[in-house]
């Protein structure tokens, strides 16, 4: 696939990530990845060809790597569990996101659904700002279901609802968990609602009525961090 911007890259280089091409503009210099146009074939361009391959946010330099490799629920075997189930996230941006806090604070992995969410895109690699390097994504088939597996391990899932009863503090627990947050406008659907062994709550005392997904995730995840 084809990832791009200079932090991205970099990381994925320092990874260990295999790399076949690079596709630069002319006089792209950075210290990072300059070193490694000696060993990968680097294709250089001029601005209107690159941008309109790539794109305009790609900082100069784009490259094709290898596929990231999508996880099992079984291979995630981190103690205590500290999973995220993201249910019908559609917007990259928010994803890379998501995924830049779930490698901040520590958390074992990330749960997408396959169909009619997100999937691993140049666009996700790039706002995750290199943190889809040592995040774990799981691809499931039905959240539902999952949580339901999850629940079958002990392990206790919560949904974060602006109408939750609980505040977020609960989270504090030493104990593995499980964390599902809602799609974009939408939130959680009803059936996870229901299956899910609480809903938790932000507090908030401002005005606005909810928060981006992806503020929602960094503040979640910093108070599923507390118990560790």
């Amino acid at each position: 696939m084809i990832i791009y911007g200079k932090h991205p890259i970099s990381v994925a280089l320092s990874k260990g990530r295999k790399v076949s091409a690079f596709y630069a503009l002319k006089g792209f210099d950075d210290p990072s990845i300059q070193p490694w146009f000696a060993r990968v074939p680097v294709t250089w361009q001029d601005k209107p060809i690159h941008q309109e391959m790539f794109g305009k946010e790609t900082q100069g330099i784009a490259a094709e790597v290898e596929d990231y490799v999508l996880k099992s629920l079984d291979e995630i075997q981190s103690t205590p569990l500290r999973v995220a189930l993201l249910d019908g996230i559609t917007d990259p941006h928010n994803f890379g996101a998501i995924i830049r806090s779930a490698e901040a604070f520590g958390l074992s992995a990330l749960i997408i659904r396959k169909d009619r969410s997100v999937s691993i895109t140049p666009a996700v690699v790039k706002a995750s700002a290199g943190a889809i390097e040592t995040v774990d994504i799981v691809q499931v088939t039905n959240i539902h279901q999952t949580i339901l597996t999850l629940q079958k391990r002990n392990i206790f899932v919560y949904g974060l609802d602006g109408d939750g009863a609980v505040p977020l503090e609960t989270l504090a627990s030493s104990g593995p968990m499980a964390i599902v947050l809602g799609a974009e406008g939408d939130g959680l659907s009803a059936l996870v609602k229901k299956t899910c062994d609480g809903l938790i709550r932000i507090p908030m005392t401002g005005q606005i009525e909810s928060l981006n997904v992806s503020v929602a995730a960094a503040i979640a995840f910093h108070e599923m961090q507390k118990g560790r």
